[in-house]
């Protein structure tokens, strides 16, 4: 009587704790959506700024990487050194390749 009443619980309970666990990874996709969408927000956001492609010694541009240091979340003590590196290079073309290093450096590329 004890085993039927314990497979007959298991058999109630189960497909409740199927459509829990069928729940939480539907939450967890919408919220991996969510988070991409964020994140493309971000993106068109930064007005289509490849920092990439400004970080060359050719295209270069002192003004347009300080802006884009701004819009990151570095903390002050990341982005004030390597913002004032970024004007110094800006005025001296013999520092720019050493500053393109410490960006990506400090973007972990």
């Amino acid at each position: 009587a004890e085993a039927e009443a314990a497979v007959a619980e298991a058999t109630e309970t189960t497909p409740q704790a199927a459509d829990v666990a069928t729940e939480e990874v539907t939450e967890a996709v919408e919220a991996g959506e969510n988070a991409q969408e964020a994140i493309n927000e971000v993106a068109e956001a930064s007005d289509g700024m490849d920092i990439m492609s400004l970080l060359t010694p050719e295209t270069f541009d002192a003004a347009q990487v300080s802006e884009w240091i701004d819009g990151q979340d570095f903390g002050p003590l990341v982005s004030t050194p390597i913002k004032a590196a970024v004007d110094a290079a800006g005025n001296n073309p013999d520092l720019i390749s050493g500053v393109i290093e410490q960006i990506k450096s400090v973007m972990g590329n």
